[in-house]
């Protein structure tokens, strides 16, 4: 049913959730991954956003996954490119040089599409899924990922007006959706007129903006520092 309705709203150009311009967030603290160039970085839920030209023309793969055929096509038509086409499993692939588009459902997808990618990018990818179906979300991306994972993940909350900006705290649902599986950072919060993303129709109202820097447990035990043994072996 969510698939049919995503699917009908690209037909139908309902789409006020999507961005004309890319999240300026983005590149500011994209370097927190620590990242190389020609990594790869995937985007879920990804539409026709701007943000994978962003990554794209700083030398990253980008693989986004989106439902509609439509968003695909008409993200390559902006970038003025004609993308081979091919089949893979449940998807059909999208590509040119750098950028890959999945088309299909992205719980379809395995370890095989994904377990290379060890950076994943969310911009209100998670809010676009109703409440009960986003630990599912984050449980699939974890268990398919490279073990050594990280995440981007941009949020629009409702705001609380008895909170300034100096106090704004993770979000108690993000905290709970991730923190088994990844330390969450909160990186940035800033309180601003936004759309909220899962009422993108409604008008602009203030919300705690927010971006936050996950990193699995795996990865953090990779690169947690050892000290070398004394030449005597103390």
């Amino acid at each position: 049913m969510y698939n049919k309705i995503w699917k009908n709203r690209w037909k139908t150009n309902d789409i006020g959730f999507h961005e004309p311009l890319s999240n300026p967030l983005l590149s500011r603290f994209l370097p927190s991954l620590n990242l190389s160039k020609n990594d790869p970085i995937l985007v879920p839920l990804c539409g026709k956003s701007l943000d994978m030209d962003v990554l794209a023309d700083l030398g990253f793969n980008v693989i986004g996954v989106e439902l509609s055929n439509l968003a695909i096509k008409a993200y390559f038509e902006a970038r003025e490119v004609k993308p081979k086409r091919e089949k893979q499993g449940r998807f059909i692939r999208w590509s040119h040089d750098n950028i890959e588009i999945l088309c299909g459902d992205i719980f379809d997808l395995t370890h095989q599409h994904i377990g290379h990618i060890n950076a994943l990018y969310d911009c209100t990818s998670l809010a676009a899924f109703p409440s009960e179906l986003r630990p599912a979300y984050v449980r699939h991306f974890f268990e398919r990922l490279s073990k050594l994972s990280q995440i981007l993940l941009i949020t629009s909350e409702s705001s609380d007006d008895s909170i300034s900006h100096s106090e704004l705290t993770i979000d108690s649902e993000v905290n709970e959706l991730y923190r088994h599986c990844y330390q969450v950072e909160l990186l940035h919060g800033l309180n601003c007129l936004k759309r909220d993303p899962e009422h993108p129709e409604s008008p602009m109202q203030l919300m705690d903006e927010k971006v936050y820097h996950m990193k699995s447990h795996s990865y953090i035990a990779h690169h947690w520092p050892v000290k070398p043994l004394s030449s005597s072996g103390k």
